[in-house]
């Protein structure tokens, strides 16, 4: 498979987090450093406003501007990704700066840019080697450490270990998550009727069972759901997902009629192998 198919964790990621934050922050993707644009996945949020934000959990820790570097749950947390991050976290500082002085605005203080790197699982390897180059690190939350550089915060955020809570619901529905974790996701749906709306083709396509609760709940209350699935068609590896899923299994939900009839029986025939051929022309006799 190209690299140009593979999934696009965090422009997804930055579609997740759009809904929740659009009053707050504005969440940018592909940000440059400097002169020559390096490839990573990274996020750029910064405050729109000054009004008091109501976040009580992950995102109340947000600063004026944030570099978030987001590892898909296909990705693995590694030890030199710390010192990438910090890398483009003090180049896009240095960059945002000088705009600002060409506009004559004036100069960030360090403690209003923070530095974020979010992976699935952050595992012991990875807290020891940020202890190392970091100093001093506290676990501020379970799967939530917090840092310094050149008084620049920096925040570690393990997905998986992260507590279900309303703020951080966009980190969880890009995971494959316990019975027991679905169920927490599901009652947070269930609580906020605005995720329904916001994340209602990332719950039908990558949550199952989460989707069928809120569908009983949408079908007691009357209320008709309707999905774009846009946003998950432009980042998703839509190949992988359906060898993820099943084919057998779309083929079920779809239906063997109406998939037969989307193909068409000439292009059935042409692409069926010579043995399966010659068992269809044996069954009409």
């Amino acid at each position: 498979m190209s690299k140009d198919k593979r999934t696009q964790w965090h422009p997804l990621f930055a579609d997740l987090l759009r809904p929740l934050l659009q009053d707050y922050y504005d969440v940018q993707t592909n940000e440059p450093v400097g002169d020559v644009p390096r490839e990573a996945d990274i996020l750029l949020l910064r405050r729109t406003n000054n009004r008091p934000t109501p976040f009580r959990g992950l995102w109340r820790h947000l600063t004026m501007w944030n570099v978030v570097e987001f590892k898909g749950p296909s990705e693995v947390a590694r030890r030199r990704d710390l010192s990438l991050l910090i890398e483009l976290g003090l180049g896009i500082d240095r960059r945002l700066h000088q705009e600002r002085e060409r506009q004559g605005q004036r100069r960030l203080k360090p403690e209003q840019m923070a530095f974020w790197y979010i992976a699935r699982k952050i595992g012991p390897r990875v807290i020891d080697a940020a202890r190392e180059r970091l100093g001093q690190l506290e676990e501020i939350e379970t799967g939530l450490w917090r840092s310094q550089v050149l008084q620049h915060l920096v925040f570690l955020v393990s997905s998986e270990h992260f507590a279900s809570e309303p703020d951080s619901v966009s980190l969880h529905l890009l995971l494959v998550r316990s019975p027991e974790q679905e169920r927490e996701l599901a009652k947070l749906a269930i609580e906020q009727p605005h995720f329904v709306k916001w994340y209602a083709p990332c719950l039908s396509v990558l949550h199952v069972d989460v989707w069928r609760e809120v569908e009983k709940m949408a079908r007691s209350s009357k209320h008709e759901l309707k999905i774009d699935y846009d946003i998950m068609a432009e980042n998703v590896d839509i190949e992988k997902f359906i060898v993820g899923y099943g084919v057998e299994r779309i083929i079920e939900v779809v239906g063997v009629k109406k998939f037969i009839k989307q193909v068409g029986v000439d292009r059935l025939l042409s692409n069926m192998p010579a043995d399966e051929l010659k068992k269809l022309k044996d069954c009409l006799k």
